[in-house]
């Protein structure tokens, strides 16, 4: 999904420099588009897991820029929600994000 490929994006251009530094443009459309989900009574499992796997790989990769993203009421009842699943991926990805979470609070 789409989620899915902004988490490879993100992952695989933070160690190339100049492309690390022009994704920072566009973490603000990134997480609005995420939030829009993650307030979505139609937003499944595997698209909250998906969410949350985004979330922590912004924190991780621009712990700087990715400081909002830690504080925002849906992303982050979005990922706690991960973290109680029943389906152990999901709970996994969860806490992942959680752990990313934790280290602007």
């Amino acid at each position: 999904g789409i989620f899915e490929g902004i988490s490879g994006m993100l992952q695989g251009l933070r160690t190339l420099e100049p492309f690390h530094d022009a994704i920072k443009g566009f973490l603000p459309v990134f997480g609005n588009f995420m939030v829009q989900f993650a307030e979505s009574p139609e937003t499944d499992d595997a698209l909250k897991k998906s969410i949350a796997g985004v979330v922590g790989d912004i924190l991780s990769a621009y712990p700087a820029e990715g400081i909002q993203f830690a504080r925002n009421p849906s992303l982050q009842k979005t990922v706690e929600e991960c973290c109680t699943s029943d389906n152990e991926a999901i709970r996994d990805v969860g806490e992942f994000a959680k752990k990313m979470i934790s280290k602007f609070h």
